[in-house]
């Protein structure tokens, strides 16, 4: 999953926090990023199309929830931390096993 998720979203940029994870089924991943001003860069493979939310560790909704194609283009959104975590949510529906690549990259 690290392979296939390290190829997905290239070039690796300053300040960076990836994650990756894989499911048939609502999963969520947590990640380690300090407060502050964040370009989201979110892509999937597998299902048509998945939810997907970000929420803050302290629960705040940093992007309420969204559809996105799996079509193997990058989801981008400006986000905002403003505490320390967040957790990624993704739903794929009834859809087949999806596979997702995310990261953070502090905002210029």
């Amino acid at each position: 999953m690290s392979d296939w998720s390290s190829q997905q979203l290239k070039p690796a940029l300053p300040g960076q926090v990836a994650g990756s994870a894989s499911s048939n089924s609502t999963t969520g991943y947590g990640m380690t990023a300090k407060p502050g001003n964040y370009e989201l860069h979110f892509l999937c493979e597998g299902p048509a199309d998945v939810e997907m939310s970000v929420a803050s560790w302290a629960g705040a909704a940093v992007l309420e929830p969204v559809r996105v194609a799996c079509d193997g283009g990058v989801f981008a959104a400006q986000v905002k931390l403003d505490t320390d975590g967040a957790d990624f949510t993704m739903n794929p529906g009834s859809g087949p096993d999806g596979r997702y690549a995310f990261r953070l990259v502090p905002a210029s």
